[in-house]
């Protein structure tokens, strides 16, 4: 009995021992204290807290904005009844980037402050017992948690000085600020107190309090004069919709802090021609690459406009409605998202391996209806039974309607001429500025079809020359399957990029296997046991590869020839005087890899950027990539393709997303 205590005894402080080991790992790096500016407060009076981070030497810790990564500092109290903590209140911060993201905090000993008020019914000589949970990171290359529960006492009694002033005098001053937009790209901010020593802040940065205002990447300038400080912010004029705080600090240790007022909202123009931009663009979409694979589906619906001229003309507003209603939804989604702290943007649906996935699979099936394995329009009708009376065209309006929803899909990611301009506009204003926005999108993208129908059915006579239906629109179904067969291919390959070999032969492995299941039925049984052999050994092959090699890829690959894209390395290159091509780009961009395969990566782009010395930077935003999103996002962009030139000491210039050889040959200067 004895031994079995002693047994269970050792048992528990183990695992005591363990435990505490891990609370004590997980703040190893880091020691925290709870400090008090004097041991006594009056009753009602106030007193400054202190909690001092001390990181440990290489780690660091992280200001109320982190910035790109990490996590601010939370501090949970525990007070006697009738007093109050204030919010925390930061010292200046400093600005510590690392290759691809740029952050805010201290690799140095801080103090966070706040101030207790205590209460006003307390007696002289009572005790005020004081106790915090506080939770932070400390990072070096890696990131570990810290935390720790801290404990302190007041008494009530006569207030006298305490060791918290220094700390307190570094807390950026309150200033007025006065702010105006000088270029369509910048934002300039005046600040208005005379500067005792101006060149203390011709080296200074300015924090935004607020992760809204404006992205951690975001190129400054600053001048100072002794009648104020001005900070020019480069290709950042989306100015905010909330109000913010920020923070100005100095080479010698001075910091102002200041608020920003909330913008006035968009002028009546700006609106307006957000919106022609927007149908613009979405006239111009349809003749992006992206939207090619859907022209089959519109071609088929074009060709019975002259024979059917009610049904031609619902189908086309059915389709019109789709795109509308399906840009409509994207837009809301990426608002939801932004708004939840997620770093996306335009074409976010095609960063998802499940959405690729899906479309994969929806664009192989539309590849198989169009080559007569399956009907659609009769399988709707089957399913809704005695709710449509016979002979109802319905289903064909629902598949116009779910033609303008894939169209939207597949088609959004690409990024038309004006559409990019007016995309940054909407994401900048919300409510029903963006709603009107990308109703106007949607309604430019529909509309040449919408027309070309109404059109065709219009003029008297057009029918005679429109061929009657017979059998040579089921060969030209089969031919138009074939763009729809090479889109799911293209679909597949940026599954690959995003999930990794394995889970790429089990989708298509899944994707043959439906093929195979259609096309049995078709055969005599021998040929269909065969087929169902087939499909065995096709579904086993994809499983296998999938449990052996499954693992979605670690990073997204390297560029054909430049250098991976990062923001530190872009500074790098630009505080080193050289000129840099930036080009973001993504696998399901396909504007993105023809300019790749017609302009990029030609010979003749190549010498130039060589003969001109210019880095060549990619980006790839296949799958989400927070630094990059907040890249685009400094330019006005919310999505790819972006190519911008940066000339040593002259401002960045993007040029056409379209591009030609010798607009890069122009740009770069090797012309």
């Amino acid at each position: 009995m004895v031994a079995a205590l002693k047994f269970w005894a050792r048992l528990c402080l183990a695992i005591f021992l363990l435990t505490a080991a891990g609370a004590a790992r997980a703040a190893d790096h880091m020691s925290l204290r709870l400090l008090s500016d004097g041991p006594s407060v009056t009753p009602g009076g106030q007193i400054w807290l202190g909690i001092e981070e001390r990181p440990d030497a290489g780690w660091h810790t992280y200001w109320r904005n982190p910035g790109d990564t990490g996590e601010a500092p939370q501090a949970d109290w525990t007070l006697p009844k009738g007093a109050l903590a204030g919010d925390l209140q930061y010292p200046a911060p400093q600005r510590l980037a690392y290759p691809g993201v740029v952050t805010y905090g201290y690799d140095h000993p801080v103090v966070l402050l706040t101030r207790l008020t205590a209460p006003a019914t307390a007696r002289p000589g009572d005790r005020l017992p004081i106790a915090v949970h506080v939770s932070t990171l400390v990072c070096a290359d890696v990131c570990e948690p810290a935390e720790a529960d801290l404990k302190t006492s007041l008494t009530i009694g006569a207030a006298r000085p305490g060791p918290l002033s220094d700390a307190v005098s570094r807390l950026p001053q309150a200033v007025p600020v006065a702010v105006s937009v000088e270029k369509s790209r910048d934002i300039v901010l005046r600040l208005k107190p005379a500067i005792a020593n101006p060149a203390a802040f011709r080296s200074a940065y300015l924090f935004p309090e607020n992760a809204s205002l404006w992205p951690p990447a975001t190129a400054q300038t600053v001048t100072a004069e002794e009648q104020g400080v001005t900070v020019r912010l480069t290709g950042w004029s989306a100015w905010p919709s909330a109000p913010g705080q920020a923070v100005l600090a100095a080479a010698d240790g001075t910091a102002y802090r200041f608020a920003l007022d909330a913008g006035p909202p968009a002028p009546a123009w700006g609106l307006w021609s957000a919106l022609v931009l927007a149908f613009i663009g979405g006239l111009i979409l349809n003749l992006m690459p992206c939207v090619f694979p859907i022209l089959s589906m519109k071609l088929l619906a074009i060709t019975r406009s002259g024979h059917d001229r009610d049904l031609a003309r619902v189908e086309s507003v059915a389709y019109l409605a789709g795109a509308v209603v399906s840009f409509v939804i994207l837009a809301a989604v990426l608002e939801a998202a932004r708004a939840l702290g997620q770093a996306v943007g335009w074409g976010f649906q095609l960063q998802s391996p499940v959405v690729t996935a899906i479309l994969s699979a929806v664009l192989f099936l539309v590849g198989l209806n169009l080559s007569g394995l399956f009907e659609v329009g009769g399988s709707l009708q089957a399913a809704a039974g005695n709710l449509m009376p016979a002979g109802s065209k319905m289903p064909d309006v629902v598949s116009a309607a779910l033609t303008g929803v894939l169209a939207v899909v597949v088609a959004a990611p690409c990024t038309a001429p004006f559409m990019a301009t007016a995309i940054g506009f909407a994401l900048t204003q919300g409510g029903w500025a963006s709603l009107s926005v990308f109703v106007a999108l949607g309604t430019g993208f529909a509309l040449p079809f919408v027309a070309l129908t109404w059109l065709l059915t219009a003029l008297p006579g057009m029918a005679r020359f429109m061929p009657r239906p017979g059998r040579w629109m089921s060969r030209l179904r089969a031919v138009l399957a074939i763009p729809m067969y090479l889109a799911a291919v293209w679909m597949v390959w940026v599954f690959a990029r995003q999930a990794g070999i394995g889970f790429t032969a089990l989708l298509v492995a899944g994707l043959g296997a439906v093929a195979m299941i259609l096309i049995m039925p078709r055969l005599t049984p021998p040929w269909r046991s065969l087929m169902l052999g087939a499909a065995l050994i096709v579904a086993c092959t994809g499983l296998a590869t999938a449990l052996v090699g499954g693992r979605p890829p670690a990073a997204a690959s390297e560029p054909i020839h430049g250098e991976a894209f990062s923001v530190a390395r872009l500074d790098a290159l630009r505080t080193a005087g050289k000129p840099v091509l930036v080009d973001l780009t993504a696998a399901w961009c396909v504007t993105c890899k023809v300019n790749e395969q017609m302009v990029l990566r030609t010979d003749v782009v190549k010498a130039a950027l060589s003969k001109s010395g210019t880095a060549y930077l990619v980006g790839d935003w296949t799958r989400q990539d927070a630094a990059i999103t907040r890249y685009l996002a400094g330019f006005r962009r919310s999505g790819v393709p972006l190519y911008v030139y940066y000339a040593p000491g002259a401002e960045p210039k993007i040029l056409p997303q379209i591009l030609t050889v010798d607009a890069v040959v122009s740009a770069v200067g090797a012309k």
